[in-house]
């Protein structure tokens, strides 16, 4: 990537600002400051500002000056551009110590838009373009300006369900923690094919290949289809679960046990586990990417990572093989769309839930005709889908190649061929090691409150999903961050 700018040009009103080829300014000769000021003025104040094009740093110093809050992201042409700016233009050091702003190049900015913008801390978000620095630029910025709308709205989405679901989870982390106290020796004849059964329609039709070759397979079910086996007298070897909500329960409610090793996320349900616990089941935990499951995890052994994609558990199950060393996996019931126009395989827990409410003018099937038809349909290969099975879908693949996994789908299975050598790890947690940590850091964490530095802080990071929940609660809707944050400290101590 060529250098965007020469050389320097001093104004009328004495700024030094950049040029471009040709000797062509970034900035007005005139009054550079007075074009900033006119740029700024177009567009309400904001939390988090995305700024194309740094040059001689004018427009950034306005925002800054207008807010004590708001982060500045400035995208750059390249580190070459930068280190001129650094060393040509004065009024532009101090932004490099600054923690509200971070100043990268078209390359990294993307991952840095990742990092830094955090819809729980900013409540609104705006794009300046310094419209010189574009037209220099503008088959890269426009690129990135389309990448950039696509990753906000999965940012904000991202956002949205942790809005939804942050007081489950982190009510079930704390609880989970405490019964992971024990280390589980793991032990898998991986001579067999790890079959994972998800709970698609086409899970029927192959029932009689489960039954005819059971001897063949190590069962991975999902959790819906655990109570699907289990009516069917089919032993299952393991199960696995990251749903936090209470419903999930009813995939465990069947007195019928066979004793396979529950593998759950340190975010699944807690009443799941309370209740296995009590038939001294042997379950192990894994761990996703949750914050306060990372704070949890300083300074001991770390649990098994399972990927789940979009937070999905068929991936949870099949990632449980690949690092169990199951070097071939089949996937059975992973449909992403409706065959035979069903929802679901037979036997699921709404099953039970729908035919409980069934009425002659308003039976089982009118529950399921209104799930199905929730989203709009589109026929795919002939058979009726949703944009949002086919994200799973395309989720599953997209984890599948970065894997770098040999894999093809015939006749309603996946067949994945394992060439990874991860391995599972079923370490002890000390709970009370935690607990201590966490109390010191409370005592820290609440005399920095009102400082900068917290918000960036391992325990406000930590609360984040809690905090989103707060935050999405129209109750505390004129509360600001820093009682936010204490409301979701308060919450979290109570476990200890």
């Amino acid at each position: 990537m060529h250098r965007l700018y020469e050389s320097t040009f001093t104004s009328k009103t004495g700024e030094i600002i950049p040029c471009f080829s040709a000797n062509r300014p970034m900035h007005s000769k005139y009054s550079p400051i007075k074009e900033a000021e006119a740029l700024t003025g177009q567009s309400s104040p904001c939390d988090y500002y995305i700024i194309l094009g740094l040059g001689g740093g004018f427009v950034p110093e306005i925002l800054l000056n207008q807010s004590q809050n708001s982060f500045l992201l400035i995208v750059e042409n390249s580190k070459e551009d930068i280190d001129f700016l650094k060393e040509n233009i004065p009024q532009v050091l101090s932004f490099f110590s600054n923690k509200r702003i971070c100043i990268c190049t078209i390359e990294d900015a993307i991952d840095n838009l990742k990092k830094t913008f955090l819809p729980v801390l900013y409540n609104n978000l705006s794009l300046i373009e310094i419209r010189s620095w574009v037209n220099e630029k503008k088959e890269s910025v426009s690129a990135l300006k389309q990448q950039i709308h696509q990753t906000i709205n999965t940012l904000i989405a991202d956002y949205s369900v942790q809005a939804h679901f942050g007081k489950i989870w982190q009510s079930n982390i704390m609880k989970n923690l405490k019964h992971a106290s024990q280390e589980i020796a793991l032990n898998f004849d991986t001579s067999k094919t790890a079959l994972i059964t998800a709970a698609g329609p086409t899970l029927d039709t192959k029932i009689p290949q489960i039954i005819a070759n059971r001897e063949k397979y190590y069962i991975i079910a999902t959790d819906t289809t655990f109570s699907i086996l289990k009516k069917l007298n089919i032993k299952t070897d393991a199960v696995c679960s990251l749903d936090g909500q209470f419903i999930s329960l009813e995939h465990f409610t069947d007195s019928k046990d066979f004793s396979p090793l529950y593998v759950f996320d340190l975010q699944a349900n807690h009443n799941i586990v309370k209740k296995l616990d009590k038939e001294n089941a042997k379950i192990f935990f894994t761990r996703s990417n949750h914050p306060l499951i990372k704070y949890a995890l300083q300074n001991q052994k770390d649990f098994t990572y399972l990927e789940s994609g979009s937070g999905t558990v068929t991936i949870q199950a099949i990632d449980f093989a690949l690092k169990a060393g199951f070097k071939n996996i089949e996937v059975i019931g992973a449909d992403f769309s409706y065959p035979y126009n069903k929802c679901y395989a037979k036997g699921t827990y709404l099953d039970s839930i729908y035919n409980r409410s069934s009425l002659k003018i308003k039976n089982s099937q009118t529950e399921f005709c209104k799930l199905m038809y929730r989203t709009e349909l589109f026929y795919k290969n002939k058979v009726p889908t949703t944009k949002v099975l086919q994200s799973y879908k395309n989720s599953l693949i997209d984890w599948l190649n970065c894997k770098n996994l040999s894999f093809y789908e015939k006749n309603n299975t996946w067949y994945i061929k394992n060439n990874l050598s991860e391995k599972l790890i079923c370490p002890s947690f000390d709970f009370n090691k935690f607990i201590l940590n966490l109390k010191n850091d409370t005592e820290k964490f609440l005399s920095e409150i009102n400082t900068d530095s917290f918000k960036q802080s391992n325990l406000t990071i930590a609360l984040f999903p809690f905090i989103a929940y707060l935050k999405n609660n129209s109750s505390n809707k004129n509360i600001s961050f820093e009682e936010l944050v204490k409301l979701a400290l308060q919450n979290i101590v109570r476990y200890t």
